[in-house]
């Protein structure tokens, strides 16, 4: 019987030890799922409107294993948000795509009569009072109100206030009246949508432009009818 070399068999079985290693190497799979969202990203939706998610495109070399959706979004109140979108391969690889979602106000998240209850800390007017106005929004400007009776002092007292996209509110320096009396304040909606804290001051004035007195609000709490 023809014997084989020894040096020859160590090498068939190392040629066997490097083939099974490199086999096994090729089966590790180190890549990553891939996810496109689509749509919008960051993605602006109107609060209290219903959100229609455009949803995310996944792929993976081999296979994905699961895919799943996280989010914390509210859309009944204003504020940032995310939706991650979380897909798993098959060996474990996870990706995670975000998309933010940011829930805004416009003109028409603050048009309505409301019930108006605020504290006048000093000035002529001091004290509490209750009274309504309505809110409509400026024809002229996108970004602005028309606050009817403010303060309680009457249909000729409309205020012009500024808000922005995430419900923060500013009353610029303003005239209200034929007398001169000026405004200023600054406030916020709510993040429901359903109420509105604003502190603003007014000065008084004589009919020859001479400063008669200071109301100073500290809360006006502005309750939807």
């Amino acid at each position: 019987m023809k014997k084989i070399p020894l040096l020859s068999i160590s090498l068939i079985f190392l040629s066997l030890i490097l083939f099974c290693f490199s086999c096994k190497k090729e089966d590790i799979d180190n890549v990553f799922p891939v996810v496109k969202i689509l749509g919008e990203n960051p993605m602006e939706i109107l609060l209290n409107s219903e959100f229609d998610d455009p949803g995310a495109e996944y792929w993976d070399d081999v296979a994905v294993y699961s895919s799943r959706i996280d989010s914390d979004l509210d859309v009944n109140k204003i504020g940032s948000y995310e939706i991650d979108y979380i897909v798993l391969d098959e060996a474990g690889n996870e990706t995670i795509a975000t998309r933010i979602v940011d829930v805004i106000v416009d003109q028409s998240s603050f048009e309505s009569a409301y019930g108006v209850s605020d504290t006048i800390s000093s000035g002529p007017n001091e004290g509490i009072h209750n009274y309504s106005s309505i809110i409509t929004p400026s024809a002229s400007f996108k970004n602005k109100l028309l606050f009817s009776n403010f303060a309680g002092l009457g249909t000729s007292y409309v205020a012009i206030v500024e808000f922005n996209k995430i419900g923060g509110l500013t009353i610029p320096q303003q005239l209200l009246s034929e007398t001169q009396d000026s405004l200023s304040g600054s406030g916020m909606l709510a993040k429901d949508g359903k109420s509105i804290h604003l502190d603003f001051s007014i000065t008084y004035k004589d009919g020859s432009g001479t400063d008669i007195g200071k109301a100073t609000c500290l809360k006006i709490d502005m309750l939807e009818f």
